[in-house]
């Protein structure tokens, strides 16, 4: 039975990644790209899950990875670049070049937040 992989990205599939898919998870992989702006780590996993997704690549900000991980115990794949000249790059995103290095899997993240004081705080008149 072919595994059914979730990709949570504004950014489509490049080859290179479809890939290395194939070769982690079977030459008859199917790949199900889901570019809504999802509200929560909660909906992602839930759509994961409903889902019946064998795994979940996440291109999202890592403050959702990390409650994915913590409130939600997703260790989603990552999808790891490195920026390259653009005549180099896999792909071009804003002008800015990227080459394809391979899946890692997101085991912890940890974000550490530093205070800024009172000025940076809501307040009622904001």
């Amino acid at each position: 039975m072919a595994k059914r992989i979730l990709w949570v990205s504004q950014y489509p599939l490049h080859r290179v990644q479809f890939g290395a898919l194939r070769r982690l998870f079977g030459a008859d992989v199917q790949i199900c790209h889901d570019i809504r702006q999802f509200c929560s780590a909660e909906e992602i996993a839930s759509i994961f899950r409903q889902g019946g997704y064998d795994d979940l690549v996440a291109v999202l900000p890592l403050s959702v990875v990390e409650r994915l991980i913590q409130d939600e115990g997703v260790r989603p794949l990552w999808s790891q670049t490195e920026p390259v000249d653009p005549d180099r790059a896999d792909w071009v995103t804003k002008g800015r070049g990227y080459r394809f290095k391979g899946f890692k899997r997101v085991g912890e993240l940890i974000l550490v937040l530093d205070d800024l004081g009172p000025k940076a705080q809501r307040r009622p008149d904001d």
